[in-house]
């Protein structure tokens, strides 16, 4: 049995793709990470796995082998922790409870990128690569999904922290971004992901509508600090509410 989700890396100059890849093995209680610098396996491994129980998981009976590919690039500390604790939270629930729906899960992770690094409260901190780094690779690459530590999400939308007003996700050439702050939220977005069919979990969609108006009003503002008059025109702003909208809805 294994799970997979993508993420990328950095060499210190170039940007690249990551593939995650977990697998589920019999034999005695063991966590091992192959394609990490070997300075930064012993960190990594305590890292996620104190990371994961304080968010309720209980941490596996087995043995679990994640292979970050390519193995040969280098990669920056800590980068890969929430795709890693994504396919290894999969996993344990499999293992832990029979009655655990796999394929939905999996169905949730698929399109998906995912980077933050983990401290010991599960909370999730944002990286060296930036969350327009993030999105330009997953538009190049078709992703539809892109999770990203809150505080980068807010970076790239230019808001403030209290001026956030629980907005977490936003619509960008058809890739849909979402800033979580802990493994709870992004274990339960991954949930609603793969729930096909519930329109609602967890209020997602709500959120979603208030991010397109945000945009709205964000293009709005820029229109009128730049001079543009013409994209101040109702109808004009209609247009780019109206594109939103079916964006919205694809999601």
């Amino acid at each position: 049995m294994s799970i997979v989700c993508k993420t990328i890396n950095t060499t210190g100059k170039h940007l690249y793709g990551v593939t995650v890849e977990a697998f589920l093995r019999k034999g005695l209680p063991y966590f091992s990470l192959i394609g990490l610098p070997d300075a930064s396996l012993s960190d990594t491994r305590e890292r996620i796995k104190v990371g994961m129980q304080a968010s309720g998981i209980t941490w596996p009976d087995c043995r679990i082998n994640v292979n970050l590919a390519p193995a040969s690039m280098g990669k920056a500390d800590g980068i890969c922790d929430l795709a890693i604790a994504l396919v290894v939270r999969g996993l344990a629930e499999y293992n832990n409870n029979p009655d655990y729906d796999l394929h939905v899960y999996l169905a949730g992770l698929r399109g998906l990128v995912a980077i933050g690094k983990i401290n010991a409260d599960g909370d999730v901190h944002s990286t060296p690569i930036s969350a327009k780094d993030v999105v330009a690779y997953a538009v190049k690459h078709g992703a539809k999904r892109v999770l990203v530590p809150y505080s980068s999400f807010l970076d790239y939308l230019s808001v403030e922290d209290s001026e956030a007003t629980e907005i977490d996700s936003c619509i960008i050439k058809g890739v849909e971004i979402l800033g979580i702050k802990n493994l709870t939220e992004a274990f339960s977005v991954v949930d609603g992901f793969g729930n096909a069919g519930n329109s609602d979990i967890g209020g997602l969609n709500a959120k979603r509508m208030e991010a397109a108006l945000h945009e709205v009003w964000k293009w709005y503002d820029e229109a009128g600090e730049s001079g543009e008059s013409y994209m101040l025109d109702p109808d004009n702003l209609a247009k780019f509410a109206a594109n939103l909208c079916k964006e919205y809805e694809k999601h």
